[in-house]
């Protein structure tokens, strides 16, 4: 995973390399994952990890490459890797780790340093942005534009904040124009660049550059797709975990919304709770 992820930041580097001469340039490089698109039950959750770059910073594309590498031994030390592979344990261990707090990972559309990297990497800075789309959302629209556009609104947020956006020693990473690379995991684009359009939603992604690579498996070859996959699921299970004590008999703590046999066997004693996604499978037979 380490050097899939070097690979495509060195390339991307180099082709920015141009942007040292220009005043009020950033680069940001960001990698982006959805949790949640199989569930009977429960939002689907998208999170974006950003590594964030103020050109003016560096002194030249060496130290830029150098801190880019740090980054992803830090991440790769750690043994972060997809979601999936990983036991809860393993995941909580990797969130308390680099000092996620759980309020932060209750908290959606916000954007978060985080600082236990940045400050081992500085003036190169890590950031990550939760994003949420609800039931009603995803049986109004499908659960694939749901989860696309869950992963627009999460790396609109970083986009958004990236003018504003200061870091717990006060610095303000980036500034003027944004040249941004974003993995995705998965086959598809999301088109970012036309998200205010598509959804009717503000966004300042028009104002960036933006390159979109879409990777199969992505969440299995790049960290930092990898990083956000973990965020994500740490998130949903939380969120599931609270909607189990608001929907109770749905064992939801235990399956996470997935449609287990005891799940849907609960479904079709119980009837489908309001956190139940009513156009799914499994789900929209026992409709009142």
């Amino acid at each position: 995973m380490y050097s899939f992820d070097e690979e495509i930041l060195v390339n991307f580097i180099k082709d920015k390399s141009n942007n040292f001469q220009r005043d009020n340039c950033s680069l940001i490089i960001a990698g982006v994952d959805e949790v949640g698109r199989g569930p009977l039950a429960g939002p689907v959750i998208a999170a974006t990890v950003a590594l964030v770059m103020d050109l003016k910073n560096f002194l030249n594309i060496d130290e830029l490459f150098k801190k880019n590498k740090e980054v992803l031994a830090i991440m790769a030390r750690l043994g972060i890797t997809d979601s999936k592979k990983l036991t809860a344990t393993k995941r909580r261990s990797i969130i308390n780790k680099l000092k996620i707090s759980d309020f932060n990972l209750i908290s959606k559309d916000n954007v978060y340093e985080i600082s236990y990297i940045s400050s081992l990497t500085s003036p190169l800075s890590i950031h990550y942005s939760l994003s949420e789309i609800s039931v009603e959302e995803i049986d109004k629209i499908n659960i694939l534009r749901a989860s696309i556009l869950a992963m627009n609104c999460s790396f609109n947020n970083i986009i958004r904040s990236t003018s504003t956006m200061a870091t717990e020693s006060g610095r303000h990473p980036l500034s003027g124009n944004n040249s941004a690379l974003l993995l995705i995991d998965g086959n598809n684009k999301i088109d970012s660049r036309n998200f205010s359009t598509l959804y009717n939603k503000n966004s300042d992604n028009k104002n960036s550059e933006i390159t979109e690579i879409p990777i199969i498996k992505g969440d299995q070859k790049s960290l930092i797709i990898a990083l956000a996959s973990i965020i994500a699921k740490e998130y949903r299970d939380n969120l599931m975990l609270n909607l189990s004590k608001v929907y109770p008999g749905y064992d939801l703590e235990k399956h996470a919304g997935y449609p287990t046999k005891q799940h849907k066997k609960m479904i079709e004693k119980l009837g489908p709770s309001m956190c139940h996604r009513k156009t799914f499978s499994g789900v929209k037979e026992f409709v009142q």
